[in-house]
């Protein structure tokens, strides 16, 4: 019979594995035939009760790739087989995560990539909409300026954050 010794403290580490998105398949499989459907009561001309119902394909956020990276955009469950064919991903490609905020709602700030600089914001005073400073910078390289076919844009090259989103 063998002797059993006294065990040390074992520990363990975990760490959460970071999604990287399903199988294209499987996602469009779990989403495409979504619906959404909304009820509407209200009265007709004799005052009688009516309840009109509308039903359609049902939306959800996806990234769209851009110049300056990916951006978070409404889109139609029906549409995924070509949005993903396109380019465009479940959660943002930059961070793997989708960008939400501080209510758990998907946004399009910029400034909630964590794989991304922040970007300067002017509120506007009248409305309160957020106006991002998110202009992608020139090419590396500079611009050929001996090509003929090229317009100088001087206008949006010698500006700053301030006169780009008055």
């Amino acid at each position: 019979m063998t002797k059993r010794t006294e065990l040390q403290a074992a520990s363990v580490d975990t760490v959460p594995n970071t999604p990287v998105g399903a199988d294209p398949e499987v996602f469009i499989a779990e989403h495409e035939g979504e619906r959404e459907t909304t009820r509407e009561t209200g009265a007709d001309e004799d005052g009688n009760a009516v309840t009109t119902t509308h039903t359609r394909s049902g939306r959800m956020t996806m990234y769209k790739p851009h110049s300056g990276g990916y951006a978070p955009r409404t889109v139609s469950t029906s549409a995924l087989r070509q949005l993903l064919r396109q380019g465009w991903r479940e959660v943002c490609p930059d961070c793997n995560k989708p960008h939400l905020n501080s209510q758990g709602e998907h946004s399009g700030d910029p400034n909630l990539c964590d794989a991304r600089p922040p970007v300067k914001v002017r509120v506007c005073p009248v409305c309160q909409h957020r106006i991002y400073d998110n202009v992608a910078p020139e090419p590396e390289g500079g611009i050929d300026e001996d090509d003929p076919n090229v317009i100088n844009e001087a206008a949006y090259t010698k500006s700053d954050g301030a006169s780009r989103t008055k």
